[in-house]
């Protein structure tokens, strides 16, 4: 014969607590109409949209493999998100149409990769990521039409970069290796054509 097992009152709260669905927001679109959020409602953080004058929260992306971040066009039309593959940090970027409706595809098959960051370039024709490797921390740019992926910068560490107003350029900062031990890095800021290679 089996006992039954009483459950504490306190550990069906905890488990509630634990069943709140997790919202964050991303990014906002440059209209002004559209909120971008993470949500694991489904059981995997995926992309969420909100008409910011009210409404009802719709799916953007969908899968099993979870979405780590992203960023919505200057256009206010599409979605470049970052998915992560079974957990491992591995990023490969995909586009979305903002307005339902459409898949997602895949914008770029980058060897094991961690993305810290991307960037639209201002014309909405190109991503740049900013990210690493086992063997190295780079800049990649993405054409959107030719789903090619060039490495354009390798660095010890690269932070924030962003497009500039008058033509396909990305400036960001970077830093370089210690030369000595208890040193720190030595930051540049570097201009990055899209297209050629870096300068500083």
């Amino acid at each position: 014969m089996t006992e039954p097992v009483l459950v504490s009152p306190r550990l069906i709260y905890v488990e509630r607590v634990i069943g709140i669905p997790d919202l964050e927001l991303f990014d906002l679109s440059k209209d002004g109409k559209t909120a971008l959020a993470l949500s694991n409602k489904t059981g995997s953080y995926q992309l969420a949209a909100l008409d910011v004058r009210g409404g009802q929260i719709r799916l953007v992306s969908h899968g099993k493999e979870r979405v780590a971040w992203a960023r919505i066009s200057n256009d206010s039309q599409t979605v470049c998100f970052s998915r992560d593959f079974g957990g491992k940090e591995e990023h490969q970027l995909f586009t979305v149409p903002l307005e339902e409706g459409e898949e997602e595809e895949q914008l770029t098959r980058l060897p094991p990769t961690r993305a810290f960051n991307f960037n639209w370039s201002n014309g909405d024709d190109r991503i740049a990521l900013a990210g690493a490797t086992r063997e190295t921390n780079a800049v990649w740019t993405s054409g959107l039409s030719t789903q090619a992926t060039a490495n354009t910068h390798r660095s010890f560490r690269t932070d924030t970069g962003s497009s500039t107003r008058n033509g396909p350029r990305m400036i960001l900062e970077s830093a370089s290796p210690p030369r000595q031990q208890n040193t720190r890095p030595h930051w540049n800021l570097f201009s990055c054509p899209l297209r050629r290679t870096m300068t500083q």
